[in-house]
């Protein structure tokens, strides 16, 4: 079984490396030098990073289908969206993008195998169209946290106020930990905005600490927390140290061996094209050296 690690876990991890670890601080009952707001920041770029860096590899790692239905020909993409591989019509045609020169002149005119992207919508070149379309699209990691639920039933959890997003379906198909009281782990199968409210299979206790897993593949996930730590010290003006180069060292080593053993055809990457994806030429974001 595969051990996931999920927010809660990462700030712990954070925390310790930045030599201000507590249960209270990882919890939120106590303020530190750094806020759990602040690390989860850095926890979400991080992922973001490593992201970037394995869709340039293999990019089929985060290649998925969804089915979406128009709403008067406008069809809303998902919150994991990242880029668009193909989009096909209810019979399997593929729709074709344009441009706004492109698009039809009166109400009257257009075709439904036409789509003009306009922020996170593809739009149909023909009104009203409501069938459900096929997209395939490669996948980006959405933010993750770590809370204390608000509320909880059965088969409900309400996440914290602070860090849940006020976005319907936002946390759809995310594995969510509970770490402490009754311990589980669930997939949130539907999410409400604007009460937090996640439906999942078990039984949700307020007040319960919780983590949002990472959507990266399983064996990154240990890279997230090494980098945080690392783009933390070197950014951060109250940070106690800057990074070693022994914690540069391990994240590089982790990062070479992990792909290595996971992407495909990884035995053709220069790896020092590895180490080049992760300097920090511009701030705050990139492996400082320890000088």
């Amino acid at each position: 079984m595969a051990t996931y690690d999920n927010a809660y876990e990462m700030v712990d991890e954070v925390r310790h490396s930045l030599n201000e670890h507590s249960e209270a601080l990882v919890q939120g009952q106590a303020k530190g030098t750094h806020s759990n707001n602040q690390i989860l920041k850095a926890i979400n770029k991080s992922q973001l990073l490593i992201h970037a860096f394995l869709f340039k590899r293999d990019n089929g790692l985060f290649l998925t289908d969804a089915d979406l239905t128009g709403v008067n020909s406008v069809y809303t993409l998902p919150s994991n969206f990242a880029k668009l591989a193909l989009f096909r019509d209810e019979t399997g045609r593929k729709v074709f993008p344009i441009v706004p020169s492109q698009t039809k002149r009166t109400a009257a005119t257009g075709s439904d195998r036409l789509y003009l992207r306009k922020g996170n919508t593809l739009v149909l070149d023909k009104a009203g169209v409501t069938e459900t379309y096929k997209l395939w699209y490669y996948t980006k990691p959405r933010d993750i946290h770590l809370g204390r639920l608000d509320d909880g039933a059965a088969q409900s959890m309400t996440l914290d106020d602070r860090f849940g997003k006020a976005i319907d379906d936002y946390y759809n198909g995310m594995m969510i930990e509970v770490m402490t009281g009754t311990k589980f782990i669930d997939t949130i199968t539907d999410y409400t905005g604007s009460s937090r409210v996640a439906v999942v299979a078990g039984t949700g206790v307020k007040g319960s600490f919780y983590g949002l897993v990472s959507e990266l593949p399983e064996p990154f996930h240990k890279l997230i927390p090494l980098k945080a730590a690392i783009h933390i010290k070197a950014t951060s003006p109250v940070a106690q140290e800057k990074p070693t180069q022994v914690e540069i060292n391990e994240f590089g080593d982790l990062l070479q061996a992990t792909v290595a053993n996971y992407v495909t055809d990884a035995e053709d990457i220069d790896y020092e094209e590895i180490f080049a994806d992760f300097e920090p030429q511009v701030p705050p974001f990139g492996v400082i050296s320890a000088e």
